[in-house]
């Protein structure tokens, strides 16, 4: 798209005025004549934005007018109702320029930035104060034009009856994003293991981040071993074991024969004899080596797979040679044509002994082609445990520690203005409530603009909010009450959805899930891609 600005750099409204209330008038109108010229350069008909201006609402590129007293939001109140076709609304203007020409056009010098206005719709009160700011707007608008002019569902967005922001939004970690990515090259180019360490409240997004570093390493033909210890607390082989096992049924669901015979090949050279004692931990690890090695397990403590002729050895000797064996399976797995990203997630709930395993493992010198990412949250009681474990393996390889922090207030209104089209000089009296409210916390923000109180209006064709309400609105500190509220305001089959999806574990695959058995008058299949559409379930594999 080419953009061509008019120079205003030597116009009146583009130099400094006296304070006087006779200058801020002459500003205001000189404002208004900018927003029609706009009006004009995009083919906008006269007269829509001088009745738009008299109702407090936006872009009404309307064709009839009709008496009703049942508004969408506000049932009850007696207002004026437009209706015109679809195909009418998507040749109308986009949001973006719709804000920028009404906010000159209807420019009266009472700006709604303050919440005092009564209108209760998010562009009608917002005004811009000078040319600069526009300038600015036009500028954002261009160098992300594919953002705010992007294709919009304006039936869609009515229905949703809530501002769709997508809950994989990703704002204000790049330069955290910068480090990950860069142990990850540095991994694939020396093949020399490296240690990433995520700290961060419950909320600011340490998931997410990784979940960037997934993407990336599958694109590179990688491999993931994602291990989540539980608050609940569990015996010490659960987690790494069960991370394992999942791992190797995905790899033989979407592996070749070819690459199959290869990791098996390279398992009994690694592993040796020891496989037998794996197999029993880890049953998917037989998909890949084959059958014929089982042995026993040590019942006192799962933790030590033992072989014939080792299950009489000491405690100590038994967890020796776990961390033995699960070092060999490491380094089998990782390859230079199949890097390997293992991570930690949760470590501040890992027992001592886990712990103990992980520092063995990913201190190995033996392991190449491995980036390692463990997440805890630094406010948790068990962090202790964790630092004391993160400067031992400091010894032995290099660590890159990120602490994420709140999210800054500029990067929130760039989240609002981009997830309402809004421009950014616009969106910062909302974006300064949002940030506020949710003390910078990316989960609490996404939650907060999806919460019902930002609704689309089809009949104009804006974005509506009643900022007092949002002043009152109250948030719980803990994230987990947070997302128990947002669980009480469900219809009853996505509830449902959530709970068997709960009796399924972590990860779970559509065939699992269409063989649970649910006295419901709901069709949980259809029910289940808007549970992950509102971010409570996350899709993995479409369709699967």
């Amino acid at each position: 798209a080419f953009v061509n600005f008019i120079n205003l750099s030597k116009s009146i409204i583009m130099n400094e005025l006296p304070d006087s209330e006779s200058a801020k008038k002459a500003q205001r109108a000189d404002l208004q004549d900018l927003g029609h010229v706009f009006q004009r350069l995009f083919g906008v008909s006269d007269g829509i934005f001088d009745r738009m201006a008299a109702e407090g609402k936006h872009d009404k590129l309307l064709l009839e007018e009709e008496e009703s007293e049942d508004d969408i939001y506000d049932v009850g109140r007696k207002k004026r109702s437009k209706t015109c076709t679809e195909q009418e609304l998507n040749e109308g203007l986009p949001l973006y320029l719709v804000a920028v020409i009404a906010a000159l056009v209807n420019n009266k010098g009472n700006s709604g930035n303050s919440g005092s206005s009564s209108a209760a719709h998010a562009n009608s009160g917002e005004q811009y104060e000078n040319v600069k700011d526009v300038l600015n707007d036009l500028k954002a608008a261009s160098n992300k034009f594919e953002t705010y002019f992007r294709p919009f569902d304006w039936k869609k967005a009515s229905l949703l009856n809530h501002l769709p922001v997508p809950p994989s939004a990703f704002y204000g970690r790049q330069s955290e994003m910068s480090i990950l990515m860069n142990s990850l090259y540095s991994v694939l180019n020396s093949g020399q293991p490296m240690m990433t360490v995520v700290g961060g409240h419950s909320g600011m997004g340490k998931s997410y981040l990784v979940n960037q570093v997934k993407k990336m390493i599958h694109k590179k033909k990688g491999y993931v071993i994602d291990a989540k210890f539980d608050v609940a607390g569990c015996r010490p082989d659960s987690v790494l074991f069960a991370a394992l096992g999942a791992f190797f049924g995905w790899f033989v669901e979407k592996s070749d024969d070819d690459s199959k015979a290869q990791m098996r090949q390279r398992i009994i050279d690694d592993v040796g004899f020891g496989i037998g004692d794996l197999v029993q931990a880890i049953p998917n690890l037989s998909k890949v080596v084959g059958e014929g090695y089982t042995h026993n397990t040590n019942e006192n403590n799962p933790m030590m797979v033992v072989g014939e002729g080792v299950a009489a050895l000491p405690k100590h000797q038994l967890l020796h040679r776990s961390k033995f064996l699960l070092c060999k399976l490491a380094g089998a797995i990782a390859v230079a044509q199949h890097p390997l990203l293992l991570v930690f997630d949760d470590l501040q709930w890992a027992d001592e002994t886990s712990l103990s395993v992980i520092q063995t493992i990913v201190s190995d010198p033996d392991i190449r082609y491995c980036l390692y990412v463990g997440c805890y949250r630094d406010n948790e009681v068990g962090t202790q445990k964790v630092v004391p474990m993160i400067t031992e393996v400091k010894r032995h390889l290099n660590v890159f520690t990120i602490n994420l922090g709140p999210l800054e207030k500029e990067t929130v209104n760039t989240l609002v203005s981009e997830a309402m089209c809004l421009p950014p000089s616009l969106s910062q009296p909302l974006a300064a409530i949002v940030h506020t409210k949710t003390a910078g916390s990316p989960l609490f923000c996404v939650s907060f603009l999806s919460d019902g109180m930002i609704r689309f209006n089809l009949n104009t064709r804006c974005w509506e909010y009643d900022i007092k309400r949002i002043l009152m609105k109250e948030i719980p500190l803990s994230v987990v009450q947070y997302m128990k509220d947002q669980m009480t305001k469900l219809p009853l089959s996505y509830c449902l959805v959530l709970k068997l999806s709960s009796c399924l574990g972590r990860h779970f695959d559509l065939v699992t899930f269409l063989k649970a058995k649910v006295k419901s008058d709901y069709d949980l299949v259809k029910v289940l891609p808007f549970v992950c559409q509102i971010g409570f379930l996350h899709e993995i594999s479409p369709g699967k």
